[in-house]
């Protein structure tokens, strides 16, 4: 009989939390950047979408991570 150890177990279901934890804190700062330049802050846009790339660094979440490199690709760079 083979035991599968519930520290094994409780790891993995908590990498899977934190991989979707950080792929929806990404999203969120997405949407927080768009609402800034929908009201014309250019400056806390970029903030945002910047804090927002730092926050999904890895290899888990690419598709956020495009999404927020498009968007700043498209709000002027802040000085």
């Amino acid at each position: 009989m083979k035991f599968i150890s519930t520290r094994d177990t409780r790891t993995a279901a908590e990498a899977s939390a934190r991989k979707a934890f950080a792929r929806h804190r990404g999203e969120l700062y997405l949407e927080a950047a768009e609402k800034y330049r929908a009201v014309g802050d250019e400056t806390n846009a970029h903030a945002a979408a910047t804090e927002g790339l730092r926050l999904t660094a890895g290899p888990f979440y690419l598709a956020v991570r495009d999404k927020l490199q498009d968007f700043l690709s498209t709000v002027p760079s802040v000085a």
